[in-house]
């Protein structure tokens, strides 16, 4: 697949591609002669979407399926817009500005609580420590939004927010798929053990880094 880029969105990675191959296995679509799986009616969101490749490879590997892709960032949305084009699943993809999921959690009037609306929630979320900058290549620090690169000082900021937006919008045995910055699994395993998280995995790269984390939404009721 081909996709745009420019200095508005993050250069997609060998190894975001884990999480894409994570998603499908944890939706029970292990190869592409399972039909019926493939075809199934999913909604995914795709969460700090960048230049959409999560969402455009989604939707073309799920010919069914329908994709919110949220990024904070005006710029990169319309690249993702072209991305979806170029790669003609369009018009199965929204394109939303906004922080995160939030606009889920709050489309009722009457109340304050979202009922369960997605199948999959998938993200490559910011998870560079600040402190890091000076370390990064200068084509990377110079070339590439600091939005998208820096999840705060720690670079594990944005996690917490994440699975807990995602606990809510989650259908249960909905699924959540997160790409995994250096050294940060042993705290996202611990977000992780909450009481509406079950069937918990980390997988590493072909690096032997641990890459992606996953969890099934558990047939639980969450408490706020």
């Amino acid at each position: 697949m081909d996709f745009e880029v420019t200095p508005d969105v993050l250069i997609p990675r060998p190894e975001t591609e884990h999480v894409i191959e994570v998603t499908l296995q944890r939706l029970g679509i292990a190869s592409r002669g399972s039909a019926a799986p493939r075809d199934a009616e999913l909604r995914i969101a795709d969460v700090g979407t960048g230049s959409g490749c999560i969402a455009v490879a989604l939707a073309h590997e799920l010919p069914n399926a329908r994709v919110a892709a949220t990024d904070i960032s005006a710029a990169a949305l319309e690249v993702a817009r072209r991305n979806a084009a170029r790669n003609a699943v369009d018009a199965r993809i929204e394109f939303i500005e906004c922080n995160l999921l939030e606009p889920f959690l709050h489309q009722s009037p009457t109340t304050s609580h979202q009922s369960p609306s997605f199948h999959a929630v998938v993200s490559n979320p910011p998870y560079i420590a600040r402190s890091d900058a000076a370390t990064l290549a200068r084509e990377v620090r110079e070339h590439e939004p600091a939005s998208a690169l820096f999840g705060g000082e720690t670079g594990t900021e944005m996690y917490a927010p994440l699975i807990a937006q995602a606990a809510i919008l989650l259908k249960p045995g909905g699924i959540l798929v997160l790409e995994l910055g250096y050294d940060s699994a042993e705290h996202v395993s611990r977000l992780l053990s909450a009481p509406e998280w079950s069937d918990v995995a980390i997988t590493n790269d072909l690096a032997g880094i641990k890459r992606v984390a996953s969890a099934r939404r558990a047939n639980r009721s969450v408490t706020e």
